[in-house]
């Protein structure tokens, strides 16, 4: 089938152009009677364009336009989308590879051919529920850290602070991507990669409305988390107003938390540390933190031409944070706590 066919004007209409221009009629009507006659709007570029073709072979049919050869037949493009469909979450980085390694006819394909591909041919990016998926050995662990804090309120919570690291304004989204006819579920919006270079955080949330972020280079380490902790922890659960009571501290089971080091480093200053159980970032509301900023930067996109930018930015972002968006937080721990207990351990679904 050649190229963009369904654009493509009808013989009727493309000879009607032609019969019109030899009567010197001008362009404008020719695109009232077009519209008027065959209900089909066309631009002036398209009249001038039939018309010199006509002029230069005779005719009115379309010639191909010359350039690199496709990458892919229409037989092999169909083989490529039935493989998408048929396996819910392959991979665009890994089918190329493999075509790669077994060219048929000597031919290579990129990630570029392979997503165009699927969009012409109807398909679309969705988000997989995939990383709902818990091992059965954490489900348990899950289940119980929320049975023995079921009988938690507000008020309990309220002593907890929670800390977490981030990629704020990522170039790249890590979340699993499916490719599916169009309309199906939870399609994301085709938006242009911005050319940003994206930075990294650590940051800590308490119950009276602070919100402490600190930037690091790199890839977090035992060594760096060791040097934030020795910074910033005493300040992050220093008691509250009217409250004597030192703060218990949140961190998630990243390995670089639960080294033999930071462990010893805690147990010798004697602080106050939450187990949490592993595959729960659905618990803690440092990722509800983290999506409300990153919204913010996305919607204040306009503003940011450099990491420093999005620092800043980012800086400003949760100074303005209310208190009640905080206490909401907060307020929704009790009931993570009953839905993972309803789901046997399971993710939550939002």
């Amino acid at each position: 089938m050649p190229r963009n066919s369904h654009f493509r004007l009808s013989e009727e209409i493309r000879w009607f152009i032609i019969e019109e221009k030899t009567k010197n009629v001008p362009p404008s009507l020719i695109i009232h009677e077009i519209k008027k006659n065959f209900h089909r709007s066309i631009s002036y570029s398209t009249i001038r364009l039939t018309w010199r073709r006509y002029l230069e072979t005779g005719g009115i049919d379309y010639v191909e336009p010359a350039g690199r050869p496709k990458s892919l037949n229409d037989r092999e493009e169909r083989q490529l989308v039935r493989s998408f469909i048929a396996n819910p979450g392959q991979s665009i980085k890994s089918t190329v590879k493999l075509q790669n390694q077994q060219p048929i006819g000597r031919k290579t394909v990129s990630c570029r051919t392979v997503r165009r591909t699927l969009r012409r041919r109807g398909l679309v990016p969705r988000m997989s529920n995939s990383g709902s998926e818990v091992t059965p050995k954490n489900r348990k662990k899950r289940l119980k850290f929320a049975k023995d804090h079921a009988s938690w309120n507000e008020t309990d919570w309220s002593q907890v602070v929670f800390s977490d690291e981030c990629t704020l304004f990522p170039m790249r989204t890590k979340t699993r991507v499916l490719w599916a006819p169009m309309g199906s579920e939870r399609a994301p919006p085709y938006e242009e990669n911005l050319k940003l270079k994206s930075i990294n955080v650590w940051g800590f949330m308490r119950y009276d409305g602070r919100i402490e972020l600190v930037r690091f280079e790199g890839t977090m380490k035992e060594a760096k988390y060791m040097e934030l902790l020795e910074e910033h922890l005493d300040d992050a659960i220093a008691p509250m107003r009217r409250n004597r009571n030192e703060l218990i501290f949140m961190q998630d089971n990243a390995k670089y938390h639960s080294a033999k080091d930071i462990g010893m480093f805690l147990r010798q200053n004697k602080k106050k540390i939450l187990k949490w159980p592993a595959q729960s970032p659905d618990l803690s509301p440092m990722e509800n933190l983290w999506a409300a900023l990153k919204q913010e930067l996305w919607n204040q996109r306009g503003k940011i031409k450099s990491s420093g930018d999005v620092w800043a930015l980012s800086r400003e972002i949760v100074r303005d944070f209310t208190l009640e968006f905080i206490h909401k937080l907060y307020e929704s721990l009790p009931n993570r706590m009953e839905l993972v207990i309803k789901n046997g351990g399971n993710r939550i679904v939002h």
